[in-house]
């Protein structure tokens, strides 16, 4: 639970954390909500200590300027949202506090409302029917692709051992539902 990579929301702004267990570097897109029942591509990636989140077509870098570089994480990846063993788990919660401590951890992890589809590890697509899904439907049935995770907490659990070592770059289509 030290080592990890996280995409995620925060008040509708998109955000992107990792830690190669010396310490956390951390991008957040704001300034646009996107969180708008739109379609959008997210590209985030790592190579060593630097990171880059990609949302169609703005790009934000970091440098996390720590001494260790290789991610060790363990599957499985989870997709949408957490199960309730893994989201009550406060070294789980720490991923998503603030970048200067600033905040405690959340005192729950709220999952994915939405869509997604096409995810991509190093190019290489990772259909949801390789996992398994938990609570999870077909977006707006046969007129959309992709999986539609419901805010009550669906997600897929992805059982594919992944190596992520020094770098790794993961592609996915979101498609948020805005929420009034």
């Amino acid at each position: 639970n030290i080592d990890f990579v996280s995409l995620f929301f925060v008040n509708g702004n998109l955000h992107f954390a990792f830690d190669c267990g010396s310490g956390r570097g951390k991008i957040e897109m704001t300034g646009k909500n996107y969180n708008d029942n739109l379609w959008h591509t997210v590209v985030f990636s790592r190579k060593g200590s630097n990171g880059e989140l990609r949302v169609d077509d703005e790009v934000k870098t970091v440098n996390a300027n720590k001494k260790t570089s290789a991610l060790n994480v363990v599957s499985p990846i989870y997709l949408g949202g957490l199960p309730d063993s893994v989201a009550m788990n406060l070294s789980a919660r720490n991923h998503f506090r603030s970048e200067n401590n600033s905040h405690q951890a959340p005192s729950r992890v709220v999952p994915f409302f939405g869509c997604l589809r096409n995810f991509k590890i190093q190019g290489v697509e990772q259909p949801f029917s390789s996992g398994k899904a938990f609570d999870v439907v077909p977006c707006q049935g046969n007129v959309e692709f992709g999986t539609f995770f419901h805010y009550s907490g669906g997600y897929v659990q992805m059982e594919d051992d992944v190596r992520v070592d020094k770098r790794v770059e993961m592609h996915i289509s979101i498609k948020p539902r805005k929420t009034e």
